[in-house]
C-alpha cells in the first residue's frame, strides 16, 4: 500500500515519501500596509494569479521586499507555486516569465532540493492528487480551509527515478497539449453559439417583437429608441442590493461570465476568478437574483441566477423588489445585450479598461426598459424558439468538454501512479 489515502499502489521501485524529503516548501510574504508603501517595490503573485498550469503576469501589484526578503521570496525558473487557500493545491510552474518576481502568503513556493527531481512531473502529481481528493478535509467532502506548509511537507507523494519522472512529464506534456487543443476548439464553438444567442436575444430585448410599433427615445445613446408602450425607469425601482454572507453554508459556488451568464463553477474548472480563502466571505444569491461581476461588468459579465448559490465577495447581488410583476429571466437578456453592456461600460469607473468597476450606485441609477410582463414572456419564448437547435448543440459540446477533462485527469493519474507504462505508450 502507498500509505496515502488518495494514492493507489505504485511500482515497487518507486519511492513514496513526504514532500519535505524531496522539495523545499516556503510560504510567501504576508501583506501589510508598510510593505505596500516600502522603498523597494517589486511585482508579486497572488493566489488568483496562479491557475492550473498557467500564471498571470499582467498588471501585477507591487510590494516592497528588502534584501533579506528578496533572497527568501524570489522566484526562479523551475519553482512550483501551489495555492494555500481557495482552490487548495492548484499549481503552476514558474518559467521565469519576469526578470524579477515574488509571491505573497496565499501561495507556497515548492522548489526541488536536488537536481534529480522534475518539477513538471510533480505538477502533474498535484493535479492527480487534487482530482482524487487529497486536499479534502477528513470525514467530509469539503475542501480544507488552509494548506499549511507543515501539512504540505508531510503529505506523501510518489517519486519514481529521475529518468522516469522526465519520461512521464514529457509524455503528459504531449498528451495534455493534444487534449487541450481539442477542448479549446470545442469551447470556441460554444462561445460562437453563446454570442449568436446573445445577438438574437439583444434585438428582441431592446426593440420588441414588432418592428412597426411606435417608438420613443430611451434616454440611452447606445440603445436609442424603444417601443413607446414600454416603461423606462431607474434600476433602483426594480432592484435593491443584497449583501448576505454565506457563512458556513454549503451552497453551490457560482461564477458569472459575459459569454455564458451564471453557471456553477464546477463546470468551469479552468476559469480565472477570485477565490476567497474561506467560503464565509462569499455572498449568497437566490434564484432570480441579478448577479454582476463588478470587475467585468463593462464586458457584460452579468446574469440572473438560475438557482440558489453563493458567489465571490467581489461580485454584487441585486434582488427584485417586485418579483411577481416581471419575468426575472428577461433581465438576463437585457443585461447581456451589447448596447446595454455599452451603457454599463460608460458608467463604470477606473483608470484603465482592466480596472473598470461598475459600482452599485451607478447600476441602480441605470435606466431599464421594461415591456409589459406578458410581452416579456413572449420575448423569452421567441428567443427559445430561435436558439433551440443551438441550445441542443451547446449541451452536446459541454458534455464532450466535460468528458475530455475527465479523460485528461485520468491519463495524468494513471501516468503519475505507474498504472500506465509511458515507455510502451511512446513506442
Amino acid at each position: 500500500m502507498s500509505g496515502a489515502d488518495w494514492l493507489p499502489e505504485v511500482p515497487r521501485h518507486w519511492a513514496i515519501c513526504p514532500l519535505g524529503f524531496r522539495y523545499e516548501v516556503q510560504l510567501g510574504k504576508m501583506l501589510n500596509p508598510d510593505a505596500a508603501a516600502g522603498e523597494h517595490p517589486a511585482p508579486y503573485l497572488r493566489n488568483t494569479d496562479v491557475q492550473w498550469g498557467r500564471i498571470n503576469t499582467d498588471d501585477l501589484p507591487l510590494m516592497s521586499f528588502d534584501a533579506k526578503e528578496r533572497a527568501k521570496f524570489a522566484l526562479r525558473a523551475g519553482d512550483l507555486l501551489v495555492c494555500e487557500g481557495g482552490d487548495i493545491g492548484r499549481a503552476a510552474e514558474w518559467k521565469g516569465e519576469l526578470v524579477e518576481c515574488f509571491y505573497q502568503k496565499a501561495l507556497h513556493r515548492v522548489r526541488p532540493l536536488r537536481t534529480t527531481e522534475v518539477t513538471r512531473f510533480f505538477y502533474f502529481v498535484l493535479a492527480a492528487a487534487s482530482w482524487r481528493g487529497a486536499f479534502l478535509a477528513e470525514g467530509n467532502r469539503s475542501t480544507i480551509v488552509h494548506l499549511t506548509a507543515e501539512k504540505l511537507r508531510a503529505m506523501r507523494f510518489p517519486f519514481p527515478p529521475y529518468q522516469e519522472q522526465r519520461a512521464i512529464a514529457d509524455f503528459l506534456d504531449r498528451k495534455t497539449a493534444a487534449i487541450d487543443a481539442l477542448i479549446e476548439k470545442k469551447e470556441l464553438l460554444l462561445q460562437v453559439l453563446a454570442e449568436k444567442k446573445v445577438g438574437a436575444a439583444s434585438m428582441l430585448a431592446l426593440k420588441g417583437l414588432r418592428s412597426d410599433a411606435p417608438t420613443k427615445d430611451s434616454g440611452i445613446p447606445s440603445i436609442g429608441r424603444v417601443p413607446a408602450h414600454w416603461r423606462v425607469q431607474r434600476a433602483k425601482t426594480q432592484f435593491r442590493e443584497f449583501t448576505e454572507r454565506a457563512g458556513d453554508s454549503d451552497l453551490e459556488l457560482l461564477t458569472v461570465s459575459h459569454i455564458t451568464g451564471i453557471t456553477p463553477r464546477r463546470e468551469k474548472p479552468d476559469v480565472t476568478m477570485f477565490l476567497a480563502e474561506s467560503a464565509e466571505a462569499n455572498k449568497v444569491c437566490r434564484r432570480d437574483d441579478l448577479v454582476v461581476n463588478t470587475m467585468w461588468a463593462w464586458m457584460g459579465a452579468a446574469g440572473v441566477a438560475p438557482c440558489d448559490g453563493m458567489v465571490s465577495p467581489s461580485y454584487n447581488v441585486y434582488r427584485l423588489r417586485h418579483p411577481h410583476e416581471v419575468e426575472p429571466r428577461f433581465f438576463d437578456l437585457l443585461f447581456r445585450a451589447p448596447p446595454f453592456v455599452a451603457e454599463m461600460n460608460r458608467l463604470s469607473k477606473g483608470i484603465t479598461a482592466s480596472r473598470l468597476r461598475l459600482y452599485p450606485e451607478a447600476l441602480l441609477n441605470m435606466r431599464l426598459m421594461l415591456p409589459p410582463k406578458g410581452e416579456q414572456t413572449a420575448i423569452l419564448e421567441a428567443v427559445e424558439r430561435l436558439t433551440a437547435r443551438d441550445v441542443v448543440e451547446a449541451r452536446r459540446l459541454q458534455q464532450s468538454v466535460k468528458l475530455l477533462r475527465e479523460y485528461r485527469l485520468a491519463i495524468i493519474t494513471a501516468a503519475v501512479t505507474g498504472q500506465l507504462d509511458v515507455t510502451r505508450e511512446a513506442a
